[in-house]
């Protein structure tokens, strides 16, 4: 109706302070409390993000002052930075490294998606993609986590450049299996479960079931037609997703770590919303909806490894990753919500209010710029990654490659 606006007002107040607010966004469905905080907030700029981004950035556009090597994975490239207080230092040494880790970690994966797709395997998120992650910080020397982690990281560098001359085909071909550390496990949950900063939120891959589980999962119910399953698997994996269950390896602990309001789910009673709009939406039975619920816990997920209870969690083996940087998306026009392709079963989603996104548009050159340089770079036969930042000191002198704050 021209001259109104459409507005959504709360009907419960909170019994604390009376605050009336939304238990779930009217719009996009998501949870507006976690862990008793409200997620609701203004739009001034906070943290240290920003400020990362910006040093990042500054790091990336300076000219290279030495030939690249082992010792010298930034080119010579450096930092300093200021701060008027001690605090303020120490903050910025412990969360300038954390943002340019993870920044640098998702454009060596989007590398690592495209190692697998040169040499024709499926992007499965198992010890393949992890030997691909690999590969690529041993050509371009990059040191990711800290600890045990990083040495573990250095040395499968080490195995592949002296075993294999890093030649993933060959090494995959002949069995090598590295041991994914517990800090990628953590940053793989991270790239394709975040809603904010994943590679799935920067519409550069998807996340889909593997074909031969979905051959499995036809056969245990032909009532319903192959189109329809898979659409439903597809949007029950995003609704994982979305709550973090993910790799039966990663311990509770672990999980925390990333996601401190991570909840198991249970086959049981687990994402009820989910299969409650999926018999109202597919006009499916309830037993068979209740079968479908059975059997996609059965197929795509297992009990965490450990004595964790950590619930019901997609395993690696069941997923593929798929790389969409070139592809036309979908955005609905209510949640803002961006999909490959339009589905009737996912979370929020207006599907009478879809817009195709093309890869040229204004909001999708936002959000792929980055992963679409990084495959650029590395079709040139440039070096696609750089690893800035690799060590924050608080102190007053440089050393080599190093932000020094």
């Amino acid at each position: 109706m021209d001259g109104f606006r459409l507005v959504y007002r709360p009907t419960q107040a909170d019994e604390d302070d009376g605050l009336s607010t939304f238990t779930n966004c009217p719009v996009c469905t998501r949870r507006t409390n976690a862990g008793g905080s409200l997620k609701i907030m203004d739009l001034a700029t906070k943290g240290e993000q920003p400020f990362a981004n910006l040093i990042r950035e500054q790091f990336v556009n300076q000219v290279a002052t030495k030939p690249l090597d082992e010792r010298h994975p930034n080119e010579g490239r450096k930092a300093l930075l200021f701060s008027d207080g001690q605090q303020k230092a120490a903050r910025l040494a412990r969360d300038l490294p954390r943002e340019v880790e993870r920044d640098s970690l998702r454009e060596a994966l989007i590398a690592a998606l495209k190692e697998l797709a040169d040499i024709g395997k499926d992007s499965v998120p198992d010890e393949n993609l992890y030997a691909a992650f690999v590969l690529v910080c041993a050509r371009h020397h990059l040191h990711f986590f800290d600890g045990q982690d990083q040495k573990a990281l250095l040395e499968d560098c080490h195995r592949l450049q002296k075993d294999y001359d890093l030649d993933l085909d060959l090494a995959l071909q002949d069995g090598w299996k590295a041991t994914p550390p517990t800090c990628f496990r953590q940053a793989l949950l991270r790239q394709i479960s975040d809603p904010y900063y994943s590679l799935i939120a920067a519409c550069a891959v998807v996340v889909q079931p593997r074909r031969s589980k979905l051959k499995l999962l036809e056969r245990r119910l032909t009532a319903v037609p192959a189109e329809t399953l898979g659409e439903i698997a597809e949007a029950w994996i995003h609704e994982m997703l979305y709550h973090d269950a993910f790799d039966p390896s990663l311990s509770l602990t672990a999980r925390y770590q990333e996601f401190p309001y991570f909840e198991p789910i249970r086959v049981e009673d687990g994402v009820k919303t989910f299969f409650a709009e999926v018999a109202k939406r597919s006009q499916l039975e309830a037993d068979t909806v209740k079968h479908l619920r059975n059997e996609l816990f059965d197929l795509f997920t297992r009990a965490a490894v450990s004595t964790d209870d950590s619930g019901r969690l997609l395993t690696g083996d069941a997923l593929t990753i798929k790389m969409a940087i070139g592809e036309v998306w979908s955005q609905c026009l209510f949640c803002g919500y961006a999909q490959l392709k339009p589905s009737r079963f996912m979370r929020g989603v207006w599907t009478e209010a879809i817009e195709p996104r093309p890869p040229d548009h204004p909001y999708m050159r936002a959000r792929k710029d980055l992963p679409c340089d990084v495959l650029r770079l590395k079709e040139m036969g440039c070096r696609a990654v750089k690893c800035e930042g690799r060590e924050v000191m608080v102190t007053t002198t440089l050393e080599n490659d190093e932000i020094v704050v």
